[in-house]
């Protein structure tokens, strides 16, 4: 948000204060100002369309414009795909093997039963052999070897079989459920960029400048239009320093608009600051008399005024001196 026009209605407002003096005092000459505010998207893009123009109405929430961002749609549809997968991963830990692992495991499971029963079979009567002397020891130790290597398949054919059966681990379990919630989040936040794709009106307003049309491209932050509400406006005088008595800080005024017509208007005295050098006013009609330096007031209607806009002016009587 900002004000315009200060310094050209302080230096406007220094001459005719001090050239307006009469039988009633001085009329000080003010200009209103309002607050503005920029409308901008947090995506760069180029503009797709602008919904409204210079001068219409828009409420809090409308669509003020759309930024087009294949990126942003693209990172959207790759983060939908992550959370699928990571979806898909945790469902089959939950769920465990499919009965065919099962039955694989199980038959694998048999076989090495057999094949240990075969081998075992094979040492016994190797062993029979082997006490008459019948078979050399070295062809006794290689079939007592596969008897034993027979064993060892058949521990690990049992061992795959109850493995498959009881599923995935819980901290199996738990590292999927967090890789499903890092990739919903993932999606959470491209969705959220995508929604940025549509710049809408923060606040009610009116649209003063539009700076962007649709085709051209926009930086992120950069203004697309300017907004200002009538119903904060005020105005603005420059003062100088010895006439601030009579507009004190929460002091009600009446003022008048020219360009609607309305006199007596209520104002608020709600700020006052001192301005800066150039709008000194100095004193050239009394010997001795010091410089005076100007302040800025700003007076803010008690209820708002229809019509009253920013760059209207508004006049102010003083009373005179003593």
């Amino acid at each position: 948000m900002r004000r315009t026009g200060i310094a050209a209605m302080a230096l406007t407002g220094i001459v005719l204060f001090a050239g307006c003096r009469d039988k009633d005092g001085l009329l000080l000459v003010g200009m209103s100002e309002g607050r503005e505010v920029s409308v901008a998207g947090k995506l760069a893009g180029r503009i797709a369309s602008v919904r409204c123009d210079e001068g219409d109405t828009v409420e809090a929430g409308d669509t003020v414009a759309m930024i087009g961002s294949p990126e942003v749609d693209a990172k959207v549809l790759q983060a939908e795909g992550a959370v699928r997968s990571a979806e898909a991963r945790l469902s089959m830990a939950r769920h465990g093997a499919r009965p065919e692992e099962i039955r694989m495991a199980a038959s694998a499971a048999a076989q090495a039963a057999q094949g240990r029963i075969l081998a075992e079979t094979t040492w016994k009567r190797v062993q029979a052999l082997l006490a008459d002397s019948a078979i050399p020891a070295q062809q006794a130790d290689e079939v007592r070897m596969k008897w034993q290597l027979a064993v060892q398949t058949e521990e690990a054919a049992q061992a795959r079989l109850q493995m498959t059966r009881k599923g995935a681990r819980s901290e199996e379990i738990d590292a999927a459920e967090g890789l499903v919630e890092s990739a919903r989040n993932a999606l959470a936040e491209a969705r959220s960029w995508q929604n940025e794709t549509a710049v809408l009106a923060p606040v009610d307003g009116v649209v003063q400048k539009r700076y962007l049309a649709a085709g051209e491209v926009a930086g992120a932050g950069s203004p697309i239009v300017v907004l200002i509400r009538p119903e904060e406006t005020w105005a603005t005088l420059a003062v100088r320093e010895d006439l601030l008595a009579e507009l004190k800080l929460g002091t009600v005024v009446k003022a008048e608009i020219p360009s609607l017509g309305a006199k007596d208007v209520s104002f608020k005295v709600t700020w006052l600051s001192s301005m800066g050098d150039f709008a000194t006013w100095r004193a050239t009609s009394r010997k001795g008399d010091t410089d005076l330096r100007s302040f800025e007031v700003r007076l803010e209607p008690l209820s708002p005024v229809p019509g009253f806009l920013p760059g209207m002016s508004v006049r102010l009587a003083v009373p005179a001196e003593g």
